[in-house]
C-alpha cells in the first residue's frame, strides 16, 4: 500500500454535542494512491461529517481521481479501469462502528473499461440501503455476493459503448437490485444503424 500525499487538512467542532450541524471536515489530496484493491492518481477528497437525531453519522463526500484501476474480486480477473472518476454523494454511518447503512450520489467516469466492454463517458445516479431478510450466501454467485447485502436503485447513461458483439452510440436505463433479482427498466439504446428499447429481469437463484 502506498499513498503520496500533497496535502491534508482537518477541522473539528462541537464533538461533544454536535446536533445536526457539521462537526468535522476533512480534505486531502494525493499524487498517487495504491492499495491491494485499487489505485489512482491526482486524487482529491472532501468529507463533511455531522450527526443526526438517531446518533448515526451523516457524511457528504466528494472525490475525484485520474487513471483509476481496480479489481471487482480478489482474483483480479474482473478488472475496472477509468481515465477519470468522480463521486458526489452522501452516506449514513453507524455511530458504533462507522458501518455504511445507506448511501446515495452520482458517479461520472470517462474512458471506462471492463472485461465486458468500454465506454467513452458514463454517469450513474444511485441509491443503496442495507437489505433486510437477506438470502443465505451462495458460493455460485461469485462476485455477485458483493451486492447481496444491499438494495440498489439506479439511473445510468453512457456514450460510445463498445463490446465484443455490440456497439452503441448512446444507452440510458434505470433499474434495481433486490437479491437475488436484478431488473433493468426503460432501456433505450441508440445503435449506429438503429435503436433498441427493452427491459431485462435476471434472477441469480435460477441460474
Amino acid at each position: 500500500r502506498r499513498v503520496l500525499f500533497r496535502s491534508m487538512e482537518a477541522a473539528c467542532a462541537r464533538l461533544a454535542e454536535p446536533g445536526n450541524q457539521p462537526m468535522m471536515q476533512v480534505r486531502w489530496s494525493a499524487e498517487k494512491v495504491a492499495t491491494t484493491w485499487a489505485q489512482g492518481s491526482s486524487i482529491s477528497f472532501n468529507a463533511l461529517l455531522s450527526q443526526d437525531a438517531d446518533t448515526n453519522f451523516n457524511a457528504e463526500i466528494q472525490m475525484d481521481a485520474a487513471n483509476v484501476h481496480g479489481n471487482w474480486d480478489s482474483t483480479g480477473s474482473n478488472r475496472i479501469d477509468a481515465g477519470r472518476f468522480s463521486w458526489n454523494g452522501a452516506a449514513t454511518l453507524a455511530s458504533s462502528n462507522f458501518r455504511v447503512l445507506k448511501a446515495s450520489g452520482a458517479v461520472h467516469t470517462t474512458d471506462f473499461r471492463t472485461q465486458w466492454g468500454s465506454t467513452s463517458e458514463m454517469s450513474l445516479e444511485c441509491r443503496a440501503t442495507r437489505a433486510q431478510n437477506l438470502p443465505p450466501p451462495d458460493a455460485s454467485w461469485a462476485s455477485w455476493n458483493h451486492l447481496t447485502p444491499w438494495d440498489l436503485d439506479w439511473r445510468a447513461e453512457a456514450t460510445t459503448i463498445a463490446s465484443p458483439k455490440l456497439r452503441f452510440k448512446h444507452v440510458a436505463f434505470s433499474g434495481h437490485w433486490r437479491a437475488p433479482q436484478i431488473v433493468i427498466e426503460n432501456l433505450e439504446g441508440e445503435l449506429y444503424d438503429g435503436q433498441v428499447n427493452a427491459g431485462v429481469i435476471l434472477d441469480r437463484s435460477e441460474e
